[in-house]
């Protein structure tokens, strides 16, 4: 009986713990949907979302690329996100997506493509 009870309150507290972990996550995503509209993080990041909270572009200036002399240069680099669809799961993820260079002269599109699947690292 006495095991019983301690494998009940372990169980509580992992559930206890699960909630609290869960309630953390949803204040983190909240406040970075909500607080985040094209604010600056670490002044060098910059997130933006539209009216349905999806993200549309990240932007940094922490991206290093090599130029053909072999020297390296901190360009501002941007992933731009688009056309948003919902897994089978129930999880919204954009279906278009664009890596780019923003080079003073000019953008440069190095990757251009559509996510046709997402698959995640846990069985259902």
């Amino acid at each position: 009986m006495q095991q019983r009870h301690s494998n009940l309150i372990l169980e509580n507290i992992a559930i206890r713990t699960r909630l609290l972990l869960y309630i953390l996550g949803a204040i983190m995503v909240s406040f970075l949907i909500w607080g985040l509209f094209e604010r600056k993080l670490y002044d060098k990041d910059v997130f933006t979302f539209n009216e349905q909270y999806e993200m549309i572009s990240f932007t940094t200036n922490d991206r290093a690329v090599t130029g053909t002399d072999g020297n390296m240069e901190y360009i501002p680099w941007s992933a731009i996100c688009g056309e948003y669809t919902l897994s089978e799961s129930g999880i919204k993820y954009p279906t278009k997506f664009q890596a780019v260079w923003n080079y003073p002269d000019g953008d440069f599109v190095y990757f251009d493509g559509m996510i046709s699947k997402v698959t995640y690292g846990y069985a259902e």
